[in-house]
């Protein structure tokens, strides 16, 4: 669990930290002994004496520096495990443009899923027909692209099952913690789709998790694939509001769209039927 992990961390910092004040406390009181029988022994020209202060100088300096590295260390290690505000070369909150120049797509690729309150597009890259988006990326087959108001704020990732065949969810939790640190196994689902009237929930094998992002491996129900569903905690429920606000303002100017479109098809045959004959008209003979 990445909870226990990082109090773990968190509680060999402290430890650290009042060892080392502690240490500083001792080292004080030793050093003012020290360098009293120190001072009498050199005052009476004791070499011995003054080579051995050296050597305590010496090992009380390496001793913080230890501690010091220690330190530095167990903070490090905490930070990188927690680096999840990307996906390989992807980083939340890039736009559109940048995204599509990326993998070599148009932006005009992208189908746009709402318009009003907020524009909800999603631009999705298959490694048949298109470059692959950096490298390593034999075994991702597609990724789909989220975006909220032009910011990427979702990812869903599909592994290529040629190159996971064989391999079981321990294994590719495995691999993804060497990028993301400690996973949970929370045993809830998440949405693999990007509609929000109809949710494809799959169960979430292994989670990594901070308080922005959100990363949730799943293997499919559908066909023993594996994925991994990624998103800004952030814009994610951003979108989702502004999704359920998109469908309600469907479902209340869906009559008026209705009466629309059966004036406009009503309106065309009628310019069909005026256009077909004012060419007949003329050359009709009984």
């Amino acid at each position: 669990c990445i909870i226990p992990y990082i109090y773990r961390s968190y509680c060999k910092i402290i430890h650290l930290y009042w060892l080392s004040k502690d240490m500083d406390k001792r080292n004080c009181r030793m050093e003012t002994r020290w360098r009293i029988t120190w001072a009498v022994r050199e005052a009476s020209g004791d070499r011995q004496a003054k080579s051995n202060r050296l050597q305590g100088e010496n090992m009380v300096s390496s001793l913080r520096f230890l501690i010091s590295v220690l330190c530095f260390a167990s903070f490090s290690s905490v930070c990188i495990a927690q680096d999840l505000s990307k996906y390989r070369d992807f980083q939340f909150g890039m736009t559109l443009d940048s995204v599509a120049k990326q993998i070599q797509m148009k932006t005009t690729e992208a189908k746009t899923i709402h318009e009003r309150p907020a524009v909800i597009q999603t631009l999705e890259w298959n490694q048949v027909g298109y470059s692959a988006p950096g490298a390593k990326t034999t075994s991702v087959r597609s990724i789909r692209f989220d975006f909220y108001n032009g910011e990427l704020w979702k990812m869903v990732v599909t592994y290529n099952p040629a190159e996971t065949n064989g391999l079981t969810a321990n294994d590719i939790m495995e691999a993804i913690s060497e990028a993301y640190g400690t996973a949970t196994t929370p045993g809830d689902s998440v949405s693999v789709s990007n509609s929000s009237t109809y949710e494809d929930q799959e169960k979430v094998l292994a989670r990594w998790d901070d308080a922005q992002y959100s990363y949730n491996l799943y293997r499919s129900s559908y066909g023993n694939t594996f994925g991994l569903v990624a998103f800004s905690k952030m814009l994610d429920l951003m979108a989702r509001n502004a999704s359920l606000e998109a469908d309600r303002l469907d479902k209340l100017e869906a009559p008026a769209r209705e009466l629309a479109r059966q004036k406009k098809q009503a309106d065309e045959a009628r310019a069909a039927q005026e256009a077909a004959r004012s060419i007949n008209k003329p050359k009709f003979h009984p």
